[in-house]
């Protein structure tokens, strides 16, 4: 499984998470434990269509700046326009 190594558009619009902004750092944490030798991720885009997930998903890109080009959007043409930058012939 390389899935982690290519440019990936996450689509949460419809997510309705099970946890709180006060869980966002354990997340993080927990990420860096399972990736931590695949270090650093491929950017990832997340679009969002509340802004309180926004806010939400802006705090989790914080947490994981130092490992992993994490970018929230609201709008999946702008998503899509910012991973485009990332893809080669070979993503």
């Amino acid at each position: 499984m390389q899935g982690h190594r290519h440019p990936e558009m996450i689509d949460a619009r419809q997510a309705t998470p099970e946890f709180t902004a006060k869980d966002l750092s354990k997340l993080a944490a927990t990420g860096r434990e399972l990736f931590a030798e695949s270090r650093p991720l491929a950017p990832r885009a997340v679009v969002v269509d509340s802004v309180i997930y926004f806010g939400m998903a802006r705090m989790f890109a914080l947490f994981v700046a130092g490992w992993v080009n994490l970018n929230v959007f609201d709008e999946m043409a702008a998503a899509e326009a910012w991973l485009e930058q990332f893809h080669t012939d070979e993503s």
